[in-house]
């Protein structure tokens, strides 16, 4: 099995075939970190084909994050290179239908959100900080998504704060921006964090913030550079 997995590419054929092999590999961790990381792929992979059901509680997909809680973040790391490879190539990226299974996956987390946290545990809080790494994967900022963040902002690692506020700089809509304004504010206010590293993209989204003339995203535009400037950055509104 470990050689199989040495392999680059996973073939739709070998499914059937290599499942009781995929399973005998879950139940035995693989002596081979690279191995048992390209195990976790593979059948990750599978999910993304659609082949793994996230309903199957008996599926190698559910199997494999039961037996291992390490797995889960696995997975979401896989699912990020995956988003990081779409956002770079755009053009030669991964398909809508993929996009969609990692934020199905996204959304299947967070309603057997007691059914995740019971198997993480102690690691709960910081698979749901990885989990704001897909939000480069949303083509849209609406209510849902907004809910399925409220998760992951308190836990998101300060080191990831810069790489997740870019992200948010796609959403331009005014709709978008109201959400994104008030999910600013929640990470600054809870992280205490410097702001001076992303002066350039909290700075364009504030003045999008001021360009829509709501009185309310507005009101949250100010906030922003009130934060900021308690630590002497100064966000231009022109």
């Amino acid at each position: 099995m470990a050689g199989y997995l040495q392999g680059e590419y996973v073939y739709d054929i070998f499914y059937e075939p290599m499942k009781v092999n995929y399973l005998r590999a879950i139940k035995n961790k693989i002596d081979d970190d690279y191995a048992d990381a390209r195990l976790v792929q593979h059948i990750a992979i599978w999910y993304l084909r659609g082949k793994e059901k996230l309903n199957d509680d008996q599926c190698l997909f559910r199997l494999m994050l039961a037996e291992d809680k390490s797995r889960w973040g696995e997975v979401v790391d896989f699912f990020v290179v995956l988003a990081n490879k779409a956002q770079a190539e755009k053009e030669g990226g991964i398909s809508e239908k993929t996009v969609k299974k990692i934020l199905d996956f996204w959304q299947w987390t967070f309603d057997k959100e007691s059914l995740v946290e019971e198997q993480l545990g102690a690691e709960y809080h910081s698979f749901l900080g990885n989990l704001a790494k897909l939000t480069k994967l949303l083509p849209e900022l609406a209510e849902s998504a907004a809910k399925l963040l409220s998760l992951s902002l308190p836990y998101i690692k300060r080191h990831a704060v810069d790489s997740f506020i870019e992200d948010l700089i796609k959403f331009e809509k005014k709709s978008e921006l109201a959400l994104v304004g008030k999910i600013c504010i929640t990470i600054f206010e809870n992280k205490k964090q410097h702001t001076a590293s992303m002066q350039v993209n909290i700075q364009s989204i504030v003045r999008r913030m001021d360009a829509t003339n709501d009185p309310e995203i507005q009101k949250d535009a100010k906030k922003i550079r009130d934060i900021c400037d308690e630590e002497g950055v100064v966000i231009k509104t022109s």
